[in-house]
């Protein structure tokens, strides 16, 4: 779990890292705490979502609930927090949704690369084990540890959301408040 944590944390951060470099100059400040809250929510919003699929182990142990060290996050909800944020931000700042979803957006696709690889060490999102002469198949594990030749699933999504976002960054001009580069990401 350590690996894990330690690679979504660093999406997050450079996921900050990206809102802040495309922040208006005068408003970073804003712009990072509004980033620093979406990924409190989205946090909350998967460990909730998870939580909810699960009841029935959750219901006999209250305390696991927030143990979030154990495991146990869905990415519905941690898309579900993202958008209650950017509503939020809209809401408190009085500015379109679109320009938050926008500004917010740069957050997201460092955040589901650093997801895809802490996925590939940990166990989660797996393809299945491959045959022995497969030449494409790289060693990874399967939820109970089983180390295993497969399809290069996470890796090649993670290098997927990687050039989908510097091929939008470089070709599309964006509107200033429309929401457009939200909707695409």
């Amino acid at each position: 779990m350590a690996l894990f944590s330690l690679l979504i944390g660093l999406g997050a951060a450079l996921g900050v890292w990206q809102v802040a470099r495309y922040a208006p100059l005068r408003e970073t400040g804003r712009w990072v705490d509004a980033a620093l809250v979406s990924l409190g929510l989205a946090l909350l919003g998967s460990r909730a979502v998870y939580v909810a699929f699960e009841w029935s182990y959750y219901s006999a142990r209250p305390l696991e609930i927030f143990q979030v060290n154990l495991g146990g996050l869905a990415w519905p909800g941690a898309a579900l927090g993202w958008l209650v944020s950017v509503l939020l931000a809209a809401l408190v700042w009085r500015i379109p949704l679109g320009a938050v979803a926008d500004g917010l957006a740069h957050l997201l696709a460092p955040l589901a690369i650093g997801t895809w690889l802490g996925c590939w060490q940990s166990g989660c999102a797996y393809a299945a084990a491959l045959p022995p002469a497969a030449w494409w198949g790289i060693p990874a594990p399967d939820e109970s540890g089983l180390l295993a030749s497969r399809f290069p699933l996470q890796p090649l999504a993670a290098l997927f959301i990687l050039a989908y976002e510097w091929a939008m960054t470089a070709s599309l001009r964006f509107p200033k408040d429309g929401g457009l580069r939200a909707a695409l990401t």
